[in-house]
């Protein structure tokens, strides 16, 4: 909505919320504005909470999708024991045995 004041002001609903904001002219201005229409791409269905794994990669098949929600990525398995030595032992990668 342009106001006679010479503002714009407005705002767009998306998935994840509305998007709103107020843009003061001085002087001339000229402005192209896109958003993407949502309703035409694809939504991602697949993981959103992952868990790293050592001796393999996680892809997440996102490009061009529309996200739901943000990623989680889960800590790294990981767990510690008593060695002979008094010490410990520190695993990286793998659940308590």
């Amino acid at each position: 909505m342009i106001k006679t004041d010479g503002t714009l002001s407005g705002e767009v609903s998306l998935p994840g919320g509305i998007v709103s904001g107020k843009i003061g002219v001085i002087g001339d201005i000229s402005a192209v504005i896109s958003i993407p229409d949502t309703h035409k791409q694809e939504i991602y269905d697949g993981e959103y909470v992952v868990t790293p794994k050592v001796a393999e990669r996680t892809i997440l098949p996102t490009t061009g999708k529309v996200m739901k929600d943000n990623v989680t990525v889960k800590e790294v398995p990981n767990f510690k024991t008593s060695n002979e030595s008094g010490g410990y032992t520190f695993y990286i990668g793998r659940e308590e045995m």
